[in-house]
């Protein structure tokens, strides 16, 4: 195993990621993309910044939005899409969306890297607006059920990562 140097530290944008890639935030690469990165950060990222009862994780949200995309059209790309709609939240982290327009730039890089994930797993982008209605409304379901339920049962993060990396095989086939 090669040593870290202190000159890749010091790059600004680039972190290593799950998989041992470099991921350039500002020069995103297909081939800096893993499923696995994107499940396992997403596995470890909570949702609604960290302010449930329970820990609920971005991956859970995110299988969750594909479940009621595949059960309301039986579409794998659409359901596909709705299973890595918030992909950039495993290297980016889950910012409020409230917060997202204050952050000069931030959002630039969001939909960048977003693109650039589409594109690795050969979705359409443009489509991504279809994916936002399920999206809002499973948000409603989350505040209902699960942001505030002490009794809501936890998944252990490798229990999530292996639940999305098992879902994107099926809707990936």
């Amino acid at each position: 195993m090669s040593k870290t140097t202190m000159q890749e530290l010091d790059q600004v944008g680039l972190i290593r990621t799950y998989t041992g890639e470099y991921l350039n935030f500002f020069d995103p690469q297909p081939e800096q993309i893993s499923i696995e990165s994107i499940a396992i950060g997403l596995a470890r990222t909570p949702r609604f910044a960290g302010q449930c009862k329970n820990f609920y994780s971005v991956a859970s949200h995110s299988m969750m939005v594909s479940d009621r995309i595949w059960e309301l059209t039986q579409n794998k790309e659409m359901a596909l899409m709705g299973l890595l709609h918030d992909a950039s939240e495993a290297f980016l982290g889950d910012i409020p969306g409230t917060i997202k327009p204050m952050m000069e730039g931030y959002k630039l890089i969001e939909e960048k890297l977003q693109r650039v994930i589409f594109k690795k797993y050969n979705l359409d982008y443009t489509l991504m607006s279809g994916i936002k209605p399920t999206d809002k409304a499973v948000m409603c379901i989350e505040f209902d059920t699960i942001i505030n339920n002490p009794d809501f049962i936890v998944e252990h993060e490798n229990v999530i990562f292996q639940q999305f990396i098992k879902r994107f095989i099926f809707l990936n086939s």
